[in-house]
């Protein structure tokens, strides 16, 4: 079984002709992957955004699972939210 970024995450065993795929262990480990793929792209983004907009002081500052914390001048609250949760 693979996942999107092409790695094996479980290998199927074949005994005689029984085959043992531990279907939900697979389908968690794709997800996994994926999440911390996606996760590590926004990061990325958000990265780059915040060296495009200094005025900003754009700063990601804590990430898990499937979320991003960032901080920045609260003057900027609405340009800088609406384009992080685009990105994310």
């Amino acid at each position: 079984i693979e996942s999107v970024s092409n790695r094996i995450t479980h290998l199927v065993t074949v005994d005689n002709d029984s085959i043992d795929l531990p279907y939900t262990k697979c389908l968690a480990a794709i997800w996994s992957r994926t999440e911390a793929t996606a996760l590590k792209r926004a990061l990325i983004k958000i990265i780059n955004l915040a060296d495009s907009n200094p005025k900003w002081e754009l700063k990601a500052v804590n990430y898990v699972h499937d979320e991003i914390n960032v901080e920045f001048n609260l003057g900027y609250a609405e340009i800088v939210l609406t384009t992080v949760n685009n990105i994310i």
